[in-house]
């Protein structure tokens, strides 16, 4: 068991196992860092894909829908002048 009185045997047990751990962890980190994988890649895309897939036709919908709002709008403000022009 270790002594807990003054910390320090605490700080050099931590210490070793870092420095034990480092051993292992920094290698994987370095091979990690070169790049991503195929699957890795392909996940992306297809998430992006499936995204699309959902937005474009939302997209659609959502311009014919705004472009039916700008024609009723105009016909409003054409009927208002024809209106005005009478009086």
């Amino acid at each position: 068991m270790m002594c807990l009185g003054d910390g320090s045997s605490v700080t050099q047990t931590f210490i070793t196992v870092i420095s034990f751990l480092s051993d292992f962890v920094v290698p994987i980190m370095i091979d990690r860092s070169s790049g991503f994988t195929l699957l890795e890649l392909m996940l992306v895309v297809g998430i992006i894909g499936a995204l699309a897939a959902i937005a474009v036709p939302l997209f659609y919908e959502y311009r014919a829908s705004a472009s039916d709002s700008t024609a009723f709008s105009d016909a409003k403000n054409v009927i208002s002048i024809m209106v005005a022009a009478q009086k």
